[in-house]
């Protein structure tokens, strides 16, 4: 009996271990690429399209946490509760980023027509696509971090860098497309990352989600 439980005891650990080297790999590979692409960036980017990409970047990372109210965190802490049906959890996760990006669809085009900014026409479409593109790969990769499928998690976060990786040696150094190249990559990566990870989610059954199950998933996101 004693070694069953140094046996079971054992294989948590081992467990422990495992998804503790896959979430730093998913978490290094994205950082590394960051750091490496820099160089490259720089030398193909004019200052002022680096300095305007960067200004998209940040605005996206930021948006996200504000119009989803970070349902993401949610997401995670509804899916791990055993009581609680995971299929309805991301569900109305998506719901949430869904209303979102309508949100900022209506916003952008707002600033558009009254010219608040200097900006490009198609800089205000590659920031709603930026930001719908993260918003739901971060959804995607905290439920599955929820529903304990970390390996495929790890893959989908390294699947995502590779294809970035590939898309702006292609775009920047190959097909000299600039500043719409590098946009392009920022929208491509997290999106195949997302649609691998939605392979290992769907399908998932829809079900009318209650008011205070709403307002539980609120006030835990806050």
């Amino acid at each position: 009996m004693k070694n069953k439980g140094g046996h079971i005891e054992k294989s948590k650990y081992s467990y422990l271990l495992q998804n503790t080297i896959l979430l730093s790999l998913a978490s290094f590979g994205s950082k590394f690429l960051s750091f490496f692409l820099v160089p490259l960036y720089t030398n193909v980017l004019s200052t002022a399209e680096y300095g305007m990409a960067d200004i998209i970047t940040t605005s996206s990372t930021l948006l996200v946490y504000v119009l989803t109210i970070n349902i993401g965190s949610s997401v995670l802490r509804f899916g791990i509760d055993k009581n609680e049906k995971s299929d309805r959890v991301f569900l109305y996760g998506a719901r949430i980023d869904s209303f979102a990006c309508v949100i900022l669809a209506f916003g952008l085009v707002l600033i558009y027509l009254l010219h608040l900014f200097n900006w490009e026409g198609y800089y205000y479409i590659f920031l709603w696509l930026v930001f719908a593109a993260e918003t739901f790969e971060t959804l995607a990769n905290q439920f599955l971090r929820a529903i304990d499928k970390v390996r495929v998690m790890a893959v989908s976060s390294l699947l995502g860098t590779i294809v970035r990786l590939a898309s702006n040696l292609l775009f920047l150094l190959v097909l000299k497309w600039g500043m719409f190249g590098y946009l392009l990559s920022l929208v491509i990566g997290p999106s195949l990352a997302t649609a691998y990870a939605l392979i290992h989610i769907l399908p998932l059954k829809i079900e009318k989600v209650s008011h205070e199950y709403k307002k539980n998933l609120h006030s835990e996101s806050k």
